[in-house]
């Protein structure tokens, strides 16, 4: 067998691609890890000419199906999982965060016929050491900042192209020191703000960014439509990048290990970078 390898900083790793693939009808918009190492891939249809499906898949670190839940889900666009364990689907077109915990259903947080009540096509939440963030999306240029009881708190951001304005707000993470990043992705920068909304610093120089997350030290990884993974420092200067996968992934996570996860749309597949 034939195989591609990528550095990024002092780290090679190899790529193995497709680590998951779904059925022709579906697409993978996101993947996240726990902390066992099990990756849940979130998995998307179009609610109005598909039957519902289990939107949430749960492999083992070998890629082995372990579980499938979430038909609850419309519009299947975020994933993440708590300090706490609880799995965070964000259902896009259906206005609302959906909580799961042992693949059931315990909470949600909005309603499909309420938009903007009080998300309007949210795309991503994140957690910090006191609650939660959550990216506005594609109708609401906005961030907004949620408490330990996941209850609205604050919220920032305004539509336009000036520095501190947002236009498509695709994803969001919280540093462990509170700076909230958001990926501007049709500003083509991620931006740094306080977690009082204060912006502190941008990095503009990417063509359609479309997902963060980031590791232990500060650092981020961000995919971009290029397609490229970068690393950045926690002031959002690149520190090195490479080229990981066919198109830009739409989601990345890291697992303890350090096993990167890419969820790409286009091919529809999960690839994965395993350090070497």
């Amino acid at each position: 067998m034939r195989s591609l390898f990528v550095r990024l900083a002092d780290t090679t790793y190899r790529v193995e691609r497709p680590f998951f693939a779904p059925e022709p009808s579906q697409r993978v918009s996101d993947v996240a890890v726990d902390a066992e190492g099990r990756v849940h891939v979130l998995l998307r249809v179009d609610p109005l000419t598909h039957p519902p499906i289990p939107a949430v898949v749960v492999l083992d670190p070998e890629g082995c199906p372990l579980e499938r839940y979430g038909e609850e889900v419309l519009d299947a666009h975020g994933l993440t999982i708590a300090p706490d364990g609880g799995v965070w689907v964000v259902d896009r077109d259906a206005h609302r965060l959906l909580e799961y915990r042992g693949g059931r259903l315990a909470r949600s947080i909005g309603r499909p016929d309420r938009p903007g009540e009080p998300f309007n096509h949210p795309t991503a939440v994140a957690f910090g050491s006191d609650g939660a963030v959550v990216a506005g999306g594609y109708a609401d240029a906005s961030v907004h900042v949620l408490d330990s009881r996941m209850e609205p708190l604050r919220r920032f951001g305004r539509l336009g192209r000036a520095p501190d304005a947002l236009s498509s707000v695709h994803a969001v993470w919280q540093s462990p020191a509170g700076s909230i990043y958001v990926v501007d992705r049709n500003n083509d920068a991620i931006k740094r703000f306080s977690a009082t909304g204060e912006l502190l610093a941008v990095y503009d120089a990417f063509f359609q960014p479309q997902a963060v997350t980031g590791r232990g030290d500060g650092t981020l990884l961000v995919t971009d439509t290029t397609p490229t993974l970068t690393l950045m420092s926690p002031d959002l200067q690149p520190l090195a990048q490479c080229r990981p996968v066919d198109s830009g992934a739409h989601g990345v996570s890291k697992s303890p290990c350090g096993t990167i996860y890419l969820a790409e749309p286009a091919p529809s597949r999960v690839s994965r970078l395993v350090p070497i």
